[in-house]
């Protein structure tokens, strides 16, 4: 068993003092720290789901120090931060997942949805159609 997720929430306040060292000791484990990165990506997408898009960010930048290299971690930070309206944070996620997985087609219709909304016809193409060599029903076509 392990430590609680509830004590490494910021909120917590029950002693978070005396829980720092063991915490800590507890995160450095690399299986446990993908672990609770996962757990908080998965909680996030029911909160987006939820259009509670800030507190998903919330989580997601918080699963992201526990699994900086998580893709759908990035993908659905990018998301999240595309139904805000913030692109160029919605990029800048986006960015980093591509240089993780380039050939993953929800990333590339990410970034050629920003394109789209950026008005640059050519670049849309570009990523659209990479995503859709990848998966031919992908939505990114049909924009």
């Amino acid at each position: 068993m392990g430590i609680p997720l509830r004590l490494l929430q910021p909120a917590h306040d029950l002693r978070r003092s005396a829980a720092k060292p063991l915490v800590e000791a507890w995160i450095k484990d690399p299986t446990r720290r993908s672990r609770i990165g996962a757990e908080r990506n998965y909680d996030s997408r029911f909160l987006i789901s939820q259009e509670k898009y800030g507190l998903g960010i919330a989580l997601l930048q918080a699963a992201i120090q526990f699994a900086p290299d998580c893709v759908p971690i990035w993908t659905n930070l990018g998301c999240a931060y595309k139904h805000l309206g913030k692109d160029e944070n919605a990029l800048h996620c986006y960015t980093k997942a591509y240089a993780l997985e380039p050939n993953q087609p929800d990333i590339l219709a990410g970034i050629s949805g920003y394109w789209v909304n950026k008005g640059e016809p050519g670049k849309v193409i570009e990523y659209a159609d990479k995503a859709l060599e990848l998966a031919p029903d992908h939505h990114a076509g049909h924009m």
